[in-house]
């Protein structure tokens, strides 16, 4: 397993749609931007045959420390979950 990085989507996005690499960079990171800035604010971010961005409450738990055993509280906290498109474009 590979893995696929950010530097390697903008050559090949460059390369797919005949623009520099400067443009799709600032252009990528202007999509994540504005992704994670919506799912900021709660909202939920939906890309047609791609997926779905969202924010989700995990909620408290007791874990425990894997060296002594002993247990742990994990605060709630907020994380943001992607879900596939179910079509495949």
């Amino acid at each position: 397993m590979t893995t696929y990085t950010k530097t390697a989507l903008i050559k090949d996005v460059a390369a797919e749609a005949n623009l520099n690499q400067a443009t799709v960079g600032t252009a990528l990171d202007a999509i994540l931007g504005k992704i994670s800035e919506r799912t900021a604010a709660g909202d939920k971010v939906a890309i047609p045959g791609f997926g779905k961005f969202e924010t989700r409450t995990r909620a408290a738990r007791t874990g425990r420390n894997p060296a002594t055993g002993a247990p742990v509280e994990i605060p709630e906290r907020t994380v943001l979950k992607f879900t596939p498109s179910k079509s495949s474009s």
